[in-house]
């Protein structure tokens, strides 16, 4: 049962950060270039790397993240670039540079060793 609740609520986060556009996406110019892409962006990696929604590694876990940190950082950059297994490309972050999605995952990866 805790199971079946727990992949309902992953489920409803992941279709959620699809389907929201925040605010920050029109931020242009000098607003934009203020604020790290982990300021503007970590929720929507955290909608499925909080709960371990779709199978995602959880944020902090070492366990779950060392068989993957331990591929190489070029690899983990082109799985959340294009897309890995359940990752979607750039995790839906449709406003995500790929320089974006290379901060974040290195902000995840050195709270996750």
């Amino acid at each position: 049962m805790n199971q079946t609740i727990l992949s309902i609520t992953a489920s409803v986060l992941f279709l959620f950060s699809i389907t929201s556009i925040p605010a920050y996406a029109t931020e242009s110019g000098p607003e934009r270039k203020r604020k790290s892409a982990v300021q503007r962006h970590l929720d929507i990696c955290m909608s499925c790397h909080w709960v371990g929604a779709l199978d995602a590694p959880r944020f902090g876990s070492k366990k779950e993240w060392a068989p993957r940190i331990a591929k190489g950082i070029e690899t983990l950059y082109e799985h959340a670039i294009h897309g890995f297994n359940s990752m979607p490309p750039k995790g839906t972050c449709e406003v995500c540079s790929e320089e974006d999605v290379k901060e974040l995952v290195d902000y995840i990866v050195k709270k996750s060793q």
